[in-house]
């Protein structure tokens, strides 16, 4: 079914995404347990944010009919370009080595993700019963993947780029677009069954983490922190969807809310550049305050720039 009334609650769960995906990159005092890449028990929301827009994003992009040329040029340009630009600024500046394209791959991996989504989302979104068969596909995968990598170390979350993590956010944003492909079924899924929904995510993703960080058990089981991911994702992607119809919300043009929601690659490839830099110039704690506001408002500014350059160009 094709929406076209405009849905602001997608846009706070972007911001939302945003927040949490920054927050895990910033710079907090080191503390006793770390995990995924994490020095600071405080990094965290990363996860739950790439959960939440990569279910946004496919159920944005799902039942476009725009022909596939004409669907990943639109796609291909909002990321690429920018992503090249931001990457090759810091490849120079900083000093890096190695290859360039390599460089851009691994460092960017949500960009790379991306990328690698589109082609197999648009083939599953077009052909008949495609999500049904998209997430057979990507379950046997994910399962044969997974006792194939598996071993006793945190493997389902890696920090920076890892092709199982790429692998099993492939299946959250297929949710996405399965939700607004069976929009109208979807709705009727009560907002209590989905609030039970949200806290037994929560709860199997604790469970599993304080088994690893304070046990060192449960590395059998990591599976489920991908099982409360997709959980969480579908149940908060379902409240957007039934809220809009129930109680709409309307968010300002100049809102800020739709400002970073609007940022959010910008504002990823800013934080993930500029942690670095600042980390080695900038003491504590004043490095984590100058980071969340260059990340915030450096990709907001950079988004706005680029937007006006690509609009015709998408036109």
């Amino acid at each position: 079914m094709e929406m076209t009334k405009k849905n602001d609650y997608l846009q706070l769960l972007k911001f939302i995404a945003c927040i949490l995906i920054t927050n895990s990159h910033c710079m907090y005092p080191e503390t006793m347990f770390s995990i995924a890449g994490a020095s600071s028990i405080f990094q965290i929301g990363g996860g739950w944010g790439n959960a939440i827009f990569f279910a946004v994003s496919g159920f944005l992009i799902s039942g476009k009919r725009d022909s596939i040329g004409k669907w990943m040029k639109k796609r291909y340009i909002r990321i690429l370009p920018i992503t090249a630009v931001m990457g090759l600024i810091w490849y120079c500046l900083d000093g890096l080595n190695g290859n360039l394209i390599t460089f851009l791959c691994t460092c960017f991996w949500f960009v790379s993700a991306m990328m690698i989504y589109y082609p197999f989302f648009y083939l599953f979104d077009r052909i008949d019963h495609g999500y049904e068969k998209g997430f057979a596909f990507w379950g046997i995968g994910y399962i044969a993947y997974y006792l194939a990598r598996y071993e006793a170390t945190f493997f389902v979350e890696e920090a920076a780029f890892a092709w199982f993590k790429i692998y099993a956010f492939f299946g959250v944003m297929l949710l996405g677009g399965a939700v607004k492909k069976n929009i109208d079924k979807v709705k009727k899924v009560s907002y209590m069954v989905l609030l039970v929904g949200v806290i037994c995510s929560g709860i199997i993703w604790a469970t599993e983490y304080a088994a690893i960080i304070f046990m060192g058990k449960g590395y059998m089981l990591q599976f489920m922190i991908t099982i409360s991911r997709m959980l969480f994702a579908y149940c908060i992607l379902i409240f957007a969807v039934k809220l809009n119809d129930d109680k709409p919300m309307v968010l300002g043009k100049n809102n800020i809310i739709n400002y970073i929601a609007d940022s959010t690659l910008e504002i990823y490839l800013i934080q993930v550049i500029a942690k670095g830099i600042i980390q080695k110039n900038i003491v504590e704690p004043w490095n984590m305050f100058v980071f969340w506001g260059v990340a915030l408002i450096g990709g907001v500014i950079v988004h706005r720039i680029y937007n006006v350059a690509i609009r015709k160009t998408v036109r």
